[in-house]
């Protein structure tokens, strides 16, 4: 849902049914951080994202919350132990909520959408913010590029085991977001050069 979706965490958390437009294929992000509503294609990257909301909402209201706490009937107000928990689970380390959504972003460069569409998708109120991921997106195509000749010049059996590698290098667990100016070092992109001869 995060990386099919590409909402900030409290617009998950406090995402209702009737936010839900299944008629038109869309989720509508409301009391967003740029403080403007946003509509979201529920198939925009991943066609499995309608089916799994389709399943979560079929036993509720209209006025229910699609995440809500099934004591209280209220959104959960924080899920950072149990995305810890689950991340420890699937034996990932360092990778942070935020990370979905930046993957969101990256993913959306990547298959081809314009930095316009994306930055409406993302909520982002400047083109810049946008703009860090789609050149992010080109540096690694560049990058990847380069290693890949190097690498198919080799043998083309090592070149498909190796590009398979490579492509884990660049990308890693925790998908692909530029620095942010909050934090250098804990977001910073993750690029694994081949060493030098």
């Amino acid at each position: 849902m995060a990386l099919g979706l590409g909402l900030r965490k409290r617009e998950r958390l406090n995402l209702r049914l009737d936010q839900i437009d299944f008629s038109r294929n869309v989720v509508v992000a409301t009391k967003t951080k740029g403080r403007k509503n946003r509509e979201i294609p529920l198939d925009v990257l991943n066609p499995g994202v309608r089916e799994i909301l389709l399943k979560m909402c079929s036993a509720k209201s209209v006025d229910d919350y699609v995440f809500g706490n099934p004591d209280t009937g209220k959104p959960f107000t924080d899920i950072k132990r149990s995305f810890h928990t689950a991340c420890r689970m699937a034996r990932i380390e360092g990778l942070w909520w935020h990370d979905l959504r930046a993957t969101f972003c990256t993913r959306l460069a990547l298959v081809g959408y314009e930095a316009l569409t994306i930055m409406t998708l993302m909520g982002h109120k400047d083109l810049k913010t946008t703009m860090r991921y789609i050149r992010a997106v080109q540096l690694q195509r560049n990058v990847f590029s380069e290693l890949w000749s190097q690498i198919s010049h080799t043998n083309r059996t090592t070149a498909s085991v190796g590009g398979r590698k490579l492509l884990r290098l660049l990308v890693g667990a925790r998908g692909f977001e530029p620095p942010t100016s909050r934090s250098q070092t804990e977001r910073t992109t993750r690029l694994c050069y081949a060493p030098k001869k």
